[in-house]
This record gives structure tokens, C-alpha cells and sequence, in this order.
């Protein structure tokens, strides 16, 4: 089986309106600090991409994984803003096929 979490984080800082707002910050977990700036009480938008489940096929070699997309702004609009543009670079993506 192959996790595809690396990839989907690369294709979402590559998108060039969600990298624009983000300044590419988007990750699996929360580091401590950014650029060696400690991220605590830092106001500038970021994503968090997390795996949730993973179903395999049992006849077949497809797996479907289910990720969790928790979108941070300084307002709930801003989140909301990233929330719609991480759906769209993933959807406008299409399926993923990783070897």
C-alpha cells in the first residue's frame, strides 16, 4: 500500500491560489516552529492534512483513502475562503495514481 499524503500536500502548496494565500504552509501536523519562527499565536492562514481511514480493495488493487482538512485564517471567512480553495485543487485534480 502506498500513502499518498506526500503527494497530496505537495499538489496543494503547488496551487498557485491556495499557495498565494497560505504562503505554502500546509502540512500533516503543526511543526513548532516556521522559518525559525515559533508558530504560537501567529495569525497568518495555514492547512492542516490529515489521514483518517484507509479501505483497500479486496479483489481489486485500488485503495481509497479518507483525509481530514482543517483549515486555519485569522477570521472564520478566511477559513472558509482555504477550505473552498483546498476542495478545488483537489477535485480539479482528479484521482491520484501513485505506482
Amino acid at each position: 500500500m502506498v500513502d499518498p499524503m506526500g503527494r497530496i500536500i505537495l499538489d496543494l502548496r503547488n496551487n498557485g491560489p491556495l499557495a498565494a494565500e497560505t504562503g505554502g504552509k500546509i502540512w500533516a501536523e503543526v511543526p513548532a516552529l516556521w522559518n525559525g519562527v515559533p508558530l504560537s499565536g501567529d495569525p497568518r492562514p495555514y492547512v492542516l492534512v490529515n489521514p483518517l481511514a484507509v479501505a483497500r480493495g479486496r479483489h481489486l488493487p485500488i485503495d481509497v483513502h479518507r483525509i481530514a482538512v482543517t483549515c486555519f485564517g485569522i477570521d472564520p471567512r478566511l477559513a472558509a475562503r482555504l477550505y473552498g480553495l483546498v476542495s478545488d485543487a483537489l477535485h480539479g485534480a482528479g484521482p491520484r495514481h501513485t505506482p
